[in-house]
């Protein structure tokens, strides 16, 4: 969920569902994220990030997942109560990128973060429909749905750089071509998320011919039409 990394900047609807106790663990789980992964990853040399970012990832695994556990001990498994959260959290994110297009960022790097975005903003409607009504959809394996978290986790390792230095709450100079590489990796990322999403049937039924590569033609097709149209036709395919 995108709203363990928000923190405490944004109005999160997650937060107000949640006891103050839990919100005040979960503050200390996103302040060992910041310190532990996010600001060494920001800081590293270039040359090295590649080798930080999957040295760091276990940690972040950990502290991730048992974010996502503590909140899902606290509400319950009922997929309803978060289906409403995501909105809020991804739209936060999208204006987040979108104001700092003409910064450091810079547009081509901002793009494909929002298409990132857009992508596994449609896997994760797409996991949670199908918590919430498995009949209505193909039944995941637990493989499959591991291996989507996997990549969603990894995800938002790489998304979690970039929101952490676009809103300023890491306040020791960051190198801002390790922000443009986490932005680029995000895209990634999500494409691999979506790829394993759709082969195990979370968005849409999995092709006779078993799962498709992340370079699915589908995928470059909608990348090409630009942010606008991609995310419009994921809306759509929501709505079927």
């Amino acid at each position: 969920m995108l709203s363990l990394l928000s923190g405490s900047v944004i109005d999160d609807p997650l937060r107000k569902l949640l006891p103050a106790s839990i919100v005040a663990a979960l503050d200390v789980n996103v302040e060992q994220m910041q310190l532990l992964i996010i600001e060494p990853l920001l800081v590293s040399e270039p040359a090295e990030l590649s080798r930080r970012f999957t040295e760091l990832s276990g940690r972040f695994y950990e502290l991730y997942l048992s974010g996502a556990l503590l909140v899902m001990a606290t509400l319950g498994q009922n997929a309803s109560v978060y289906q409403s959260l995501p909105p809020r959290a991804f739209q936060w994110c999208e204006d987040l990128i979108r104001a700092n297009m003409g910064s450091s960022l810079g547009r081509d790097a901002a793009l494909t973060a929002l298409r990132g975005l857009a992508t596994v903003q449609r896997v994760v409607n797409g996991v949670l429909r199908t918590i919430a009504d498995p009949p209505s959809r193909a039944r995941a394996d637990e493989v499959s749905m591991f291996s989507v978290a996997n990549w969603i986790v990894a995800y938002f390792q790489s998304m979690a750089g970039v929101l952490w230095a676009l809103n300023g709450r890491v306040s020791i100079p960051v190198r801002p071509e390790n922000v443009v590489q986490l932005a680029y990796w995000s895209a990634n990322y999500a494409s691999g998320c979506y790829a394993f999403a759709r082969s195990s049937g979370l968005i849409r039924s999995a092709p006779p011919g078993g799962p498709i590569p992340v370079s699915d033609p589908e995928d470059v097709e909608l990348a090409n039409q630009g942010l606008g149209e991609y995310a419009g036709l994921l809306v759509s395919e929501d709505l079927e």
